[in-house]
């Protein structure tokens, strides 16, 4: 039996810019949990929002990107869909500045390509479960 509704986790990696970026869909307490054993990484409270994008600077390999939802987040609608490009907007400023990529005019079209990719990725995982 696949994991239920409230347990789902989904990893990759970013083949352009080398950053291993988790999708989660659990209890904060879990993810919590589960960041500090793998790696050594605290979460804060989250309070009642709606989603979270985390960034790990992790010894073993470099850069990790959650981005975290509540397990009863549905993404069934314009305001839960949004909330998912709102927190792949963080995820791509975190990554692309991380590798001296700063938001300017110059350089808009690389973070609207990767915030578009980084949803497409999202979605089409998301989609499926």
């Amino acid at each position: 039996m696949g994991p239920t509704r409230r347990h789902l986790k989904w990893e990759w990696d970013d083949p352009v810019y080398k950053v291993h970026i988790i999708l989660s869909l659990q209890p904060w307490p879990e993810v919590c949990q589960w960041m500090k054993r793998r790696y050594n990484a605290i979460g804060s409270d989250v309070g009642l929002s709606l989603g979270r994008t985390i960034r790990i600077h992790a010894e073993h390999c470099g850069l990790v990107i959650v981005l975290w939802f509540p397990s009863d987040h549905k993404f069934d609608d314009e305001w839960s869909l949004s909330t998912l490009v709102h927190e792949c907007l963080h995820a791509t400023d975190y990554i692309l500045a991380d590798r001296g990529l700063i938001l300017t005019d110059d350089s808009v079209e690389a973070y609207t390509y990767h915030q578009a990719w980084m949803f497409r990725e999202c979605y089409r995982r998301l989609k499926k479960s």
